[in-house]
């Protein structure tokens, strides 16, 4: 999601936010036999993932300032949270 305004025409204001996520299920089997596992092995698990970007930049822009030079002045920064969470369950 994006938002931009021009509060006049020299200054201008933007801000974005975004969120990515994500679910992973997984089972193992390893079967019975072998020194390794003689018994074998069998697990389930899930894995949940989510990431929350927010970004906000400003931007001051005036052409002609002294004669035909201008400039421009931006500034800006970001936020990034992140969560995961993991649960597995082995039956053996």
């Amino acid at each position: 999601m994006s938002l931009s305004y021009k509060i006049t025409d020299w200054w201008s204001v933007e801000l974005r936010g975004g969120t990515d996520t994500y679910t992973t299920n997984t089972v193992e089997k390893l079967y019975a036999r072998g020194n390794v596992r003689p018994k074998g092995n069998y697990s389930e698990g899930i894995e949940s993932f989510y990431e929350n970007n927010y970004s906000f930049l400003t931007t001051l822009q005036k052409d002609n300032l002294i004669s035909k030079l201008g400039g421009v002045i931006t500034f800006g920064g970001n936020m990034m949270l992140q969560q995961r969470k993991k649960n597995e369950n082995k039956y053996r």
